[in-house]
Protein backbone atom coordinates (compact mmCIF):
# COMPACT_ATOMS: atom_id res chain seq x y z
CA UNK A 1 0.00 0.00 0.00
CA UNK A 2 1.41 3.28 -1.21
CA UNK A 3 1.92 6.01 1.25
CA UNK A 4 -0.29 9.02 0.76
CA UNK A 5 2.66 11.10 -0.28
CA UNK A 6 3.52 8.68 -3.13
CA UNK A 7 0.08 8.80 -4.79
CA UNK A 8 -0.37 11.07 -8.00
CA UNK A 9 -2.23 14.30 -7.56
CA UNK A 10 -6.05 14.18 -7.93
CA UNK A 11 -6.02 16.62 -10.89
CA UNK A 12 -3.65 14.44 -12.87
CA UNK A 13 -5.76 11.36 -12.35
CA UNK A 14 -8.92 13.19 -13.37
CA UNK A 15 -7.21 14.42 -16.57
CA UNK A 16 -6.20 10.90 -17.56
CA UNK A 17 -9.74 9.63 -17.05
CA UNK A 18 -11.25 12.49 -19.06
CA UNK A 19 -8.82 12.02 -21.98
CA UNK A 20 -9.56 8.28 -21.98
CA UNK A 21 -13.31 8.88 -21.99
CA UNK A 22 -13.01 11.40 -24.87
CA UNK A 23 -10.92 8.95 -26.88
CA UNK A 24 -13.51 6.21 -26.42
CA UNK A 25 -16.33 8.60 -27.42
CA UNK A 26 -14.47 9.86 -30.51
CA UNK A 27 -13.71 6.28 -31.59
CA UNK A 28 -17.41 5.38 -31.28
CA UNK A 29 -18.54 8.53 -33.17
CA UNK A 30 -16.02 7.92 -35.97
CA UNK A 31 -17.33 4.38 -36.39
CA UNK A 32 -20.92 5.48 -37.08
CA UNK A 33 -20.90 9.16 -38.23
CA UNK A 34 -20.70 10.32 -41.94
CA UNK A 35 -18.32 13.17 -42.71
CA UNK A 36 -18.99 15.56 -45.65
CA UNK A 37 -15.93 16.57 -47.58
CA UNK A 38 -15.88 19.65 -49.82
CA UNK A 39 -13.28 19.98 -52.55
CA UNK A 40 -13.06 22.73 -55.18
CA UNK A 41 -11.73 22.21 -58.66
CA UNK A 42 -12.41 22.58 -62.38
CA UNK A 43 -14.53 20.02 -64.20
CA UNK A 44 -17.38 19.46 -66.65
CA UNK A 45 -20.60 17.49 -66.64
CA UNK A 46 -20.51 14.36 -68.79
CA UNK A 47 -23.72 12.46 -69.53
CA UNK A 48 -23.76 8.72 -69.28
CA UNK A 49 -25.23 8.81 -72.83
CA UNK A 50 -24.03 11.02 -75.68
CA UNK A 51 -24.36 14.82 -75.59
CA UNK A 52 -27.06 16.15 -77.92
CA UNK A 53 -25.15 18.01 -80.63
CA UNK A 54 -27.13 20.97 -82.02
CA UNK A 55 -26.42 21.85 -85.66
CA UNK A 56 -27.67 24.58 -87.97
CA UNK A 57 -29.79 23.26 -90.84
CA UNK A 58 -29.95 26.59 -92.66
CA UNK A 59 -27.21 29.13 -93.46
CA UNK A 60 -27.56 32.52 -91.86
CA UNK A 61 -26.19 35.34 -89.74
CA UNK A 62 -26.48 34.98 -85.96
CA UNK A 63 -29.11 37.44 -84.75
CA UNK A 64 -29.59 36.29 -81.16
CA UNK A 65 -27.85 33.97 -78.68
CA UNK A 66 -30.45 33.03 -76.09
CA UNK A 67 -28.44 30.79 -73.70
CA UNK A 68 -25.14 30.54 -71.84
CA UNK A 69 -22.95 27.59 -70.94
CA UNK A 70 -24.34 25.85 -67.86
CA UNK A 71 -27.86 27.18 -68.37
CA UNK A 72 -30.74 24.74 -67.94
CA UNK A 73 -33.07 24.60 -70.92
CA UNK A 74 -36.34 22.89 -71.70
CA UNK A 75 -37.24 21.07 -74.87
CA UNK A 76 -37.96 23.55 -77.73
CA UNK A 77 -36.31 26.44 -75.86
CA UNK A 78 -34.53 28.86 -78.21
CA UNK A 79 -30.75 28.37 -78.39
CA UNK A 80 -29.73 30.60 -81.31
CA UNK A 81 -31.76 32.66 -83.78
CA UNK A 82 -30.47 33.29 -87.28
CA UNK A 83 -31.47 36.20 -89.47
CA UNK A 84 -34.44 34.95 -91.51
CA UNK A 85 -35.17 38.07 -93.57
CA UNK A 86 -34.28 36.33 -96.85
CA UNK A 87 -36.43 33.28 -96.14
CA UNK A 88 -39.25 35.45 -94.82
CA UNK A 89 -39.16 37.54 -98.00
CA UNK A 90 -39.36 34.41 -100.17
CA UNK A 91 -42.22 33.09 -98.06
CA UNK A 92 -44.08 36.39 -98.43
CA UNK A 93 -43.68 36.31 -102.21
CA UNK A 94 -45.05 32.78 -102.41
CA UNK A 95 -48.00 33.67 -100.18
CA UNK A 96 -48.77 36.64 -102.45
CA UNK A 97 -48.72 34.30 -105.45
CA UNK A 98 -51.06 31.93 -103.62
CA UNK A 99 -53.53 34.75 -102.86
CA UNK A 100 -53.51 35.86 -106.51
CA UNK A 101 -54.12 32.30 -107.68
CA UNK A 102 -56.93 31.77 -105.16
CA UNK A 103 -58.70 34.92 -106.37
CA UNK A 104 -58.19 33.86 -109.98
CA UNK A 105 -59.59 30.40 -109.25
CA UNK A 106 -62.68 31.94 -107.62
CA UNK A 107 -63.23 34.15 -110.67
CA UNK A 108 -62.72 31.27 -113.14
CA UNK A 109 -65.12 29.05 -111.21
CA UNK A 110 -67.66 31.86 -111.45
CA UNK A 111 -67.11 32.11 -115.23
CA UNK A 112 -67.07 28.34 -115.73
CA UNK A 113 -70.53 28.11 -114.16
CA UNK A 114 -71.81 30.20 -117.09
CA UNK A 115 -72.59 33.20 -114.90
CA UNK A 116 -70.83 36.37 -116.08
CA UNK A 117 -73.18 38.93 -114.55
CA UNK A 118 -72.44 40.79 -111.33
CA UNK A 119 -69.37 40.42 -109.08
CA UNK A 120 -67.64 37.12 -108.45
CA UNK A 121 -67.35 35.91 -104.81
CA UNK A 122 -63.74 36.78 -103.92
CA UNK A 123 -62.51 34.89 -100.80
CA UNK A 124 -63.04 36.88 -97.61
CA UNK A 125 -59.44 36.42 -96.43
CA UNK A 126 -58.09 37.92 -99.65
CA UNK A 127 -60.57 40.80 -99.50
CA UNK A 128 -59.21 41.59 -96.04
CA UNK A 129 -55.48 41.12 -96.71
CA UNK A 130 -55.17 42.21 -100.34
CA UNK A 131 -58.40 43.79 -101.67
CA UNK A 132 -56.59 45.05 -104.77
CA UNK A 133 -56.27 41.46 -105.99
CA UNK A 134 -60.05 41.07 -105.87
CA UNK A 135 -60.47 44.41 -107.65
CA UNK A 136 -58.11 43.35 -110.45
CA UNK A 137 -59.90 40.04 -110.94
CA UNK A 138 -63.26 41.84 -111.01
CA UNK A 139 -61.93 44.20 -113.69
CA UNK A 140 -60.71 41.23 -115.69
CA UNK A 141 -64.13 39.60 -115.33
CA UNK A 142 -65.83 42.76 -116.61
CA UNK A 143 -63.41 43.01 -119.55
CA UNK A 144 -64.01 39.38 -120.52
CA UNK A 145 -67.75 39.86 -120.14
CA UNK A 146 -67.68 42.98 -122.35
CA UNK A 147 -65.65 41.12 -124.97
CA UNK A 148 -68.12 38.25 -124.83
CA UNK A 149 -71.06 40.60 -125.24
CA UNK A 150 -69.43 42.34 -128.23
CA UNK A 151 -68.82 39.02 -129.96
CA UNK A 152 -72.34 37.90 -129.11
CA UNK A 153 -73.77 41.12 -130.50
CA UNK A 154 -71.87 40.63 -133.77
CA UNK A 155 -73.09 37.06 -134.11
CA UNK A 156 -76.67 38.04 -133.33
CA UNK A 157 -76.52 40.87 -135.90
CA UNK A 158 -75.26 38.37 -138.44
CA UNK A 159 -78.09 36.02 -137.51
CA UNK A 160 -80.65 38.82 -137.88
CA UNK A 161 -79.22 39.71 -141.30
CA UNK A 162 -79.52 36.11 -142.45
CA UNK A 163 -83.10 35.98 -141.24
CA UNK A 164 -83.92 39.14 -143.19
CA UNK A 165 -82.27 37.66 -146.28
CA UNK A 166 -84.43 34.56 -145.83
CA UNK A 167 -87.57 36.69 -145.62
CA UNK A 168 -86.57 38.53 -148.80
CA UNK A 169 -85.81 35.25 -150.59
CA UNK A 170 -89.17 33.81 -149.58
CA UNK A 171 -90.93 36.98 -150.75
CA UNK A 172 -89.06 36.88 -154.07
CA UNK A 173 -89.94 33.21 -154.50
CA UNK A 174 -93.61 33.97 -153.88
CA UNK A 175 -93.50 36.83 -156.38
CA UNK A 176 -91.89 34.66 -159.04
CA UNK A 177 -94.37 31.87 -158.41
CA UNK A 178 -97.27 34.29 -158.91
CA UNK A 179 -95.66 35.74 -162.03
CA UNK A 180 -95.18 32.25 -163.40
CA UNK A 181 -98.81 31.43 -162.70
CA UNK A 182 -99.91 34.53 -164.66
CA UNK A 183 -97.55 33.68 -167.51
CA UNK A 184 -98.89 30.14 -167.62
CA UNK A 185 -102.41 31.53 -167.91
CA UNK A 186 -101.24 33.91 -170.64
CA UNK A 187 -99.64 31.00 -172.51
CA UNK A 188 -102.86 29.03 -172.25
CA UNK A 189 -104.73 31.89 -173.91
CA UNK A 190 -102.12 32.69 -176.57
CA UNK A 191 -101.60 29.16 -177.85
CA UNK A 192 -105.12 28.58 -179.26
CA UNK A 193 -105.26 32.07 -180.72
CA UNK A 194 -101.98 31.47 -182.55
CA UNK A 195 -103.33 28.22 -183.91
CA UNK A 196 -106.39 30.07 -185.23
CA UNK A 197 -104.16 32.76 -186.74
CA UNK A 198 -105.55 35.45 -184.57
CA UNK A 199 -102.14 36.21 -183.01
CA UNK A 200 -98.64 36.12 -184.38
CA UNK A 201 -96.33 33.22 -183.54
CA UNK A 202 -93.82 35.68 -182.08
CA UNK A 203 -96.23 36.46 -179.27
CA UNK A 204 -96.34 32.80 -178.30
CA UNK A 205 -92.53 32.68 -178.35
CA UNK A 206 -92.37 35.73 -176.04
CA UNK A 207 -94.70 34.09 -173.53
CA UNK A 208 -92.76 30.83 -173.62
CA UNK A 209 -89.54 32.80 -173.09
CA UNK A 210 -91.05 34.47 -170.04
CA UNK A 211 -92.13 31.08 -168.70
CA UNK A 212 -88.63 29.69 -169.09
CA UNK A 213 -87.07 32.74 -167.48
CA UNK A 214 -89.47 32.63 -164.54
CA UNK A 215 -88.84 28.91 -164.00
CA UNK A 216 -85.10 29.62 -163.84
CA UNK A 217 -85.53 32.52 -161.44
CA UNK A 218 -87.83 30.46 -159.25
CA UNK A 219 -85.29 27.63 -159.10
CA UNK A 220 -82.55 30.10 -158.23
CA UNK A 221 -84.75 31.60 -155.51
CA UNK A 222 -85.23 28.12 -154.05
CA UNK A 223 -81.46 27.57 -153.91
CA UNK A 224 -81.02 30.97 -152.28
CA UNK A 225 -83.59 30.06 -149.63
CA UNK A 226 -81.74 26.81 -148.84
CA UNK A 227 -78.38 28.59 -148.55
CA UNK A 228 -79.87 31.31 -146.37
CA UNK A 229 -81.47 28.73 -144.09
CA UNK A 230 -78.10 26.96 -143.75
CA UNK A 231 -76.42 30.28 -142.94
CA UNK A 232 -79.04 30.96 -140.27
CA UNK A 233 -78.44 27.54 -138.71
CA UNK A 234 -74.67 28.18 -138.70
CA UNK A 235 -75.13 31.63 -137.14
CA UNK A 236 -77.37 30.18 -134.44
CA UNK A 237 -74.75 27.53 -133.66
CA UNK A 238 -72.07 30.21 -133.41
CA UNK A 239 -74.21 32.13 -130.92
CA UNK A 240 -74.70 29.00 -128.83
CA UNK A 241 -71.04 27.98 -129.08
CA UNK A 242 -69.82 31.38 -127.95
CA UNK A 243 -71.20 30.80 -124.44
CA UNK A 244 -69.74 27.30 -124.37
CA UNK A 245 -66.40 28.63 -125.60
CA UNK A 246 -66.26 31.09 -122.70
CA UNK A 247 -66.94 28.25 -120.25
CA UNK A 248 -64.37 25.97 -121.91
CA UNK A 249 -61.69 28.67 -121.77
CA UNK A 250 -62.53 29.30 -118.10
CA UNK A 251 -62.30 25.56 -117.38
CA UNK A 252 -58.93 25.28 -119.13
CA UNK A 253 -57.56 28.29 -117.26
CA UNK A 254 -59.05 26.94 -114.02
CA UNK A 255 -57.25 23.62 -114.43
CA UNK A 256 -53.94 25.39 -114.98
CA UNK A 257 -54.50 27.75 -112.04
CA UNK A 258 -55.25 24.81 -109.70
CA UNK A 259 -52.04 23.10 -110.82
CA UNK A 260 -50.05 26.31 -110.25
CA UNK A 261 -51.60 26.73 -106.79
CA UNK A 262 -50.61 23.18 -105.86
CA UNK A 263 -46.98 23.96 -106.76
CA UNK A 264 -47.08 27.24 -104.83
CA UNK A 265 -48.56 25.51 -101.75
CA UNK A 266 -45.66 23.03 -101.77
CA UNK A 267 -43.21 25.91 -102.08
CA UNK A 268 -44.88 27.71 -99.16
CA UNK A 269 -44.55 24.62 -96.96
CA UNK A 270 -40.86 24.41 -97.80
CA UNK A 271 -40.32 28.13 -97.20
CA UNK A 272 -42.20 27.93 -93.89
CA UNK A 273 -39.94 25.10 -92.75
CA UNK A 274 -36.88 27.16 -93.71
CA UNK A 275 -38.10 30.12 -91.67
CA UNK A 276 -38.82 27.84 -88.69
CA UNK A 277 -35.35 26.26 -88.93
CA UNK A 278 -33.67 29.66 -88.51
CA UNK A 279 -34.75 29.39 -84.86
CA UNK A 280 -32.38 26.73 -83.51
CA UNK A 281 -34.06 25.09 -80.50
CA UNK A 282 -33.16 22.49 -77.91
CA UNK A 283 -34.40 18.99 -78.78
CA UNK A 284 -34.38 17.85 -75.13
CA UNK A 285 -34.51 19.03 -71.53
CA UNK A 286 -30.94 19.54 -70.44
CA UNK A 287 -27.99 21.74 -69.62
CA UNK A 288 -25.97 23.75 -72.13
CA UNK A 289 -22.57 22.06 -72.00
CA UNK A 290 -20.89 23.72 -74.99
CA UNK A 291 -21.65 26.80 -77.05
CA UNK A 292 -19.71 26.93 -80.32
CA UNK A 293 -21.20 30.24 -81.51
CA UNK A 294 -20.50 33.24 -79.31
CA UNK A 295 -20.59 36.22 -81.67
CA UNK A 296 -23.61 38.11 -82.91
CA UNK A 297 -23.38 38.69 -86.65
CA UNK A 298 -21.30 35.57 -87.25
CA UNK A 299 -22.22 33.57 -90.35
CA UNK A 300 -23.24 29.97 -89.74
CA UNK A 301 -22.98 27.35 -92.47
CA UNK A 302 -25.51 24.51 -92.83
CA UNK A 303 -24.43 21.59 -90.67
CA UNK A 304 -22.24 23.71 -88.39
CA UNK A 305 -22.30 22.69 -84.71
CA UNK A 306 -23.64 25.54 -82.58
CA UNK A 307 -24.12 23.96 -79.14
CA UNK A 308 -24.10 20.77 -77.07
CA UNK A 309 -26.90 19.90 -74.66
CA UNK A 310 -26.48 17.42 -71.81
CA UNK A 311 -29.86 15.69 -71.30
CA UNK A 312 -30.97 16.01 -67.67
CA UNK A 313 -33.18 12.97 -68.05
CA UNK A 314 -30.02 10.81 -68.28
CA UNK A 315 -27.44 9.87 -65.63
CA UNK A 316 -24.79 12.58 -65.34
CA UNK A 317 -21.10 12.18 -64.50
CA UNK A 318 -18.72 14.93 -63.40
CA UNK A 319 -15.20 14.90 -64.77
CA UNK A 320 -13.02 16.90 -62.34
CA UNK A 321 -9.39 17.97 -62.51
Amino acid sequence: MLARKDRPPLFASASVYIVGALFVCFTGWASFAEVDEIARGEGKVIPASKTQVIQASEPGVVQEIAVQIGQTVKKNDLIIRLDNSGNTSSLGEEKAKARALQARIARLQFEQSGNVEGAFPCPTEIQTVAPEICDNEQKLLVARRDNFEVKLSVLKSRLDQREKELDEANANSDRLAKSLAVTDQEAALVEPMVKKGLMARTEQIRVEREQTDLHGQLALAGETIKKTQAAITEAQLQVNELGLQLQQEALSDLTQALADLSVVDDTIRGATDKVARTDIRSPVDGIVNTLDVNTLGAFVQPGAVVAGIVPTSETLLVEAR
